[in-house]
């Protein structure tokens, strides 16, 4: 059990591999590289976490059983990249109520393992992101994106298909607000640019870890991978919410100014 602990400046703020029951409360972690950082775990609840100014905010990564929930994350960046919650082939997941707002990445999911992935990312608020909801690695029917609202990002989502195999996006995705999209049937985009960073990392490696990267991504944002059948239509997300991400971040900035 990790409860109620401020950290700040450290490599992982919380660091736990190999564990089981898991349980991370009340948690602050500021200006390190990971906030939370969860690897072959099982059992794993990380509730009511505020990680900012990191690398990652919460990285759950080959791990079971696990939840996430209440959690804040803002303003993870780290140059050209940063991530608010990063999932990586995760079994039986639940990832909910969280909000993600001013990272590189809002929510960043990796499958590498589609038979083992299980997850769900539901009722989360993903704001002011470069890039709302990232996919990257193999398609899998495991991976259900439902009911959460995407607001005010670059990119609304992005899907990297690791094997290039051309295909849609088999995950469920359905139900999500998409404030500013231009369709009323919002969909996932294919990026073209990462797909070849995919086969040439070591020949383009100073262009994908380039600021740069960026605009060339947007440009090479291809074809259509996945339709959002039952979009909600947007609506601004309850005042409450709203207030309550503005408190947290001054909260943070606060308590790290009295520490310095």
């Amino acid at each position: 059990m990790v409860k109620d602990v401020y950290l700040i400046g450290f490599h992982d703020g919380i660091y736990v591999e190999r564990s089981g029951d898991v349980r991370i409360e009340n948690a602050t972690v500021v200006g390190s590289r990971y906030g939370v950082h969860i690897m072959f775990s099982k059992s794993v609840a990380i509730t009511d976490v505020s990680a900012s100014h990191n690398y990652v905010g919460i990285a759950v990564m080959y791990s079971q059983d696990a939840l996430v929930e209440n959690s804040t994350l803002v303003a993870n960046v780290d140059w050209s990249e940063g991530y608010g919650l990063f999932i990586a082939d995760v079994a039986n997941g639940t990832f909910i109520h969280n909000i993600s707002i001013g990272n590189v990445h809002g929510i960043y999911i990796l499958v590498m393992d589609a038979n083992e992935t299980s997850i769900t990312v539901a009722g989360n608020l993903v704001k002011g992101n470069y890039i709302g909801l990232t996919y990257r690695g193999i398609s899998s029917p495991g991976v259900r994106i439902v009911d959460n609202v995407f607001a005010g990002n670059s990119i609304p989502a992005l899907y990297v298909d690791v094997f290039l195999r051309g295909g849609e996006l088999n995950a469920e995705i359905r139900g999500n607000e998409w404030q500013g999209h231009a369709s009323t049937s919002p969909y996932v985009y294919r990026s073209a640019f990462a797909e070849v960073l995919v086969r040439s990392d070591l020949l383009l490696a100073p262009i994908s870890a380039s600021p740069a990267r960026f605009l060339v991504d947007s440009f090479g944002v291809g074809n259509v991978a996945f339709i959002d059948p039952s979009p909600r239509p947007y609506g601004s997300p309850p005042l409450g919410v709203e207030m309550a991400a503005a408190l947290a971040m001054a909260l943070v900035w606060l308590a790290a100014r009295r520490r310095l």
